[in-house]
């Protein structure tokens, strides 16, 4: 505990020097991706310090399919059923915005949403990506879900259970 605190510390003591006085006053979850994204070097010690996977290791390796819930594997189904080829950035948003109402924000709503993203790798950026399902984070979706991943997916073709 004792460790963790100190850590904590380090990294508002280097978010005091290197982002500002008063952001680090209000410390928050959020101050190693505010490191990582000043210096990958810096950022990237903070998260060693606080035992947090950096930005730029491998992403989480998916549950198994036995793991998965029903609804998992019907969100990994909706996913390859959409074509994401011709999306604008306003789709492919309200999209994201369904997988993570549809997940609960879960890892695996993201992974599976990452997928669906990287369909298009012409427009693709995984840190993007990333960063969109953290501020979906601050304000949750609340009139889009799975019904809206359902109908997109059942006019690409797709049917529940096939």
């Amino acid at each position: 505990m004792l460790r963790r605190r100190i850590a904590w510390l380090a990294t508002a003591c280097l978010v005091h020097r290197y982002v500002g006085e008063t952001t680090a006053a209000k410390p928050a979850p959020d101050f190693p991706r505010l490191l990582w994204e000043i210096d990958h070097t810096l950022g990237g010690q903070a998260y060693r310090w606080l035992g947090l996977p950096s930005p730029d290791q491998p992403r989480i390796v998916p549950k198994p399919r036995h793991q998965l819930t029903e609804r998992e594997v019907d969100l990994r189904g909706l996913a390859a059923a959409i074509l994401n080829d011709t999306l604008n950035f306003e789709e492919w948003n309200k999209f994201g915005l369904a997988f993570y109402a549809a997940s609960d924000g879960s890892g695996e709503g993201f992974i599976v949403f990452d997928d669906f993203s990287a369909k298009c790798s012409a427009k693709y950026d995984p840190h993007y990506t990333e960063q969109r399902w953290r501020d979906y984070r601050r304000s949750p979706p609340t009139r889009i879900g799975v019904g809206y991943l359902m109908a997109a997916a059942h006019r690409a073709g797709w049917r529940r259970g096939k």
